[in-house]
């Protein structure tokens, strides 16, 4: 598969649920803040890693140069990647179909990215997220999710 059309294939995914393209990647406005998808390419072959970062008590910045920032070199509050079992659909060289490519991708939304964006309505849901193992919360970030 082509970069361009697996860039294509996954920002159809990122719309269907909501986010927006811009600055490099997709962004969805939560109520804790701005969450962020960006395929970062790899240097070591043909495949994507894919950053999801949430921004806690963020918009959308004003300017373009801000949003491209936050997207392509800031980390967030909460960071992660996908987790490994989804690794087949980043890599642009997995023996994969499109269709079970954009299947895969499909199911990482139902099970990673829909689940943290749920949790982002309130700072209990975002701990509730930390003890499920889903994200993993620096302490300080711990601190101001459970001050409130």
């Amino acid at each position: 598969m082509e970069t361009k059309e697996f860039k294509t294939m996954f920002g159809e995914v990122a719309a269907s649920r909501g986010f927006v393209a811009g600055g490099g990647g997709w962004y969805r406005v939560l109520l804790m803040g701005l969450f962020v998808l960006a395929l970062q390419k790899s240097n070591l072959g043909e495949y994507f890693e894919l950053n999801l970062k949430l921004f806690l008590n963020q918009t959308v910045p004003k300017d373009a140069a801000s949003l491209k920032k936050m997207t392509k070199s800031m980390s967030g509050d909460i960071f992660r990647r996908q987790p490994e079992q989804y690794r087949p659909a980043f890599d642009l060289e997995s023996g994969i179909n499109v269709i079970e490519r954009k299947r895969l991708l499909e199911v990482l939304f139902d099970e990673i990215v829909d689940q943290i964006a749920a949790g982002a309505n309130a700072p209990s849901g975002l701990l509730r997220l930390r003890e499920q193992g889903v994200i993993f919360l620096l302490p300080s970030v711990e601190a101001q999710l459970k001050a409130g």
